[in-house]
């Protein structure tokens, strides 16, 4: 047994209490029917729109206004199914289409089909004539697909249930790649500016196969201290967005890796080679979780790393320099990955500007 609401879910029927908490009233039209069905009723007309006693000179009111069709209330027209329209078998889908024809009116502050009289709002919707959004609309493109999928004219197409409308609708901001642009940007020049000061610094003595374990200690420590200055300096901006704190918290723990392998290597008799070795190591196997988890496009550095990583043990002589020169590379490709990622999701969710 299904509660099936022939009158339309309505803004007006929406009531949100004290609390901000929405709350469906209006519930004396509502009628039960057997296996979600509710009963059907003859086509409508223009002398349905006179049985409430409206006069057809204010079509803007009468459209809003309840129809009745032999002393049964059918439904709010500008919020009113194709099936109901028709005059054929209602179930849960119908209301379905009611509120989204409520959604969209909320979000976009304009009815989703045109029509004066009910003749024409009988025809856009038959017809699935769904109003373009409004020029420069924010509203992110998910939520706008999963309505008009709700107002489709054939309820198979829309969804199973409210349920999965409702977690088609649901957006978490604090997960969008696309969120506090300006903290994301900071963060990116920063790495970019340690990461070539680094370079410059120690590049001439790598060139000259002159590293030591404690240069390999010093520019770890470096490159670890700033990232963790930097990540508590934006922990109420960047770090509070969970797509961009996991980020934050890869590249931590990288530096992290990188200067527990330079303070462990006195202790286990390691040499500046064997260093190069683990840290390239490190790089490689962070790439796994980054591109899994974040940008996809990070796969294609673990083949890099891994070639650095092989060039290192057939010419141990360059090491110095290939780890530098894949540091470098990584460190900027991320940097790209990471700009380009939010930029992809800001345009995918938001809907064309015209």
């Amino acid at each position: 047994m299904l509660l099936s609401l022939c009158a339309n879910i309505e803004p007006e029927n929406v009531l949100v209490g004290s609390d901000g908490r929405p709350r469906v009233a209006d519930f004396g039209l509502a009628r039960s029917g057997e296996g979600g069905v509710s009963g059907s009723h003859a086509p409508l007309g223009q002398e349905d729109l006179l049985a409430h006693g409206s006069s057809p000179s204010s079509p803007g009111q009468l459209l809003r206004s309840p129809l009745t069709q032999d002393g049964t209330i059918m439904g709010t027209p500008l919020y009113m199914s194709p099936e109901q329209h028709q005059g054929i078998r209602t179930d849960g889908r119908s209301d379905q289409f009611s509120f989204c024809a409520a959604l969209y009116e909320a979000l976009y502050k304009t009815q989703p089909f045109v029509g004066e009289t009910l003749g024409e709002l009988r025809l856009s919707v038959m017809a699935g004539r769904v109003k373009p959004p409004p020029s420069g609309s924010a509203i992110p493109r998910p939520i706008h697909s999963a309505i008009l999928r709700g107002l489709s004219t054939d309820p198979a197409q829309r969804f199973e249930s409210m349920k999965e409308l409702l977690a088609a609708i649901s957006f978490n901001s604090s997960a969008d790649p696309a969120a506090v642009p300006l903290s994301r940007r900071v963060f990116s020049l920063f790495l970019s500016i340690v990461s070539i000061a680094l370079v410059s610094m120690f590049l001439g003595p790598a060139m000259r196969n002159q590293n030591t374990v404690e240069m390999a200690l010093i520019s770890s420590s470096i490159l670890f201290v700033g990232m963790l200055t930097i990540s508590f300096l934006m922990r109420k901006t960047l770090l509070k967005n969970s797509f961009h704190r996991g980020v934050v918290v890869l590249i931590l723990m990288l530096c992290s890796q990188e200067v527990l392998i330079s303070i462990i290597a006195p202790f286990s008799n390691m040499n500046v080679h064997q260093i190069i070795l683990n840290e390239m190591i490190s790089l490689a196997v962070l790439a796994v979780p980054l591109g899994y988890f974040f940008f996809p496009a990070a796969w294609f550095g673990v083949p890099v790393v891994l070639f650095g990583l092989v060039w290192s043990v057939l010419r141990p002589q360059d090491s110095g320099v290939t780890t530098m020169l894949v540091h470098l590379w990584c460190a900027l490709s991320f940097i790209l990955m990471w700009n380009r990622s939010a930029e992809s999701w800001k345009n995918d969710r938001r809907l064309p500007v015209k």
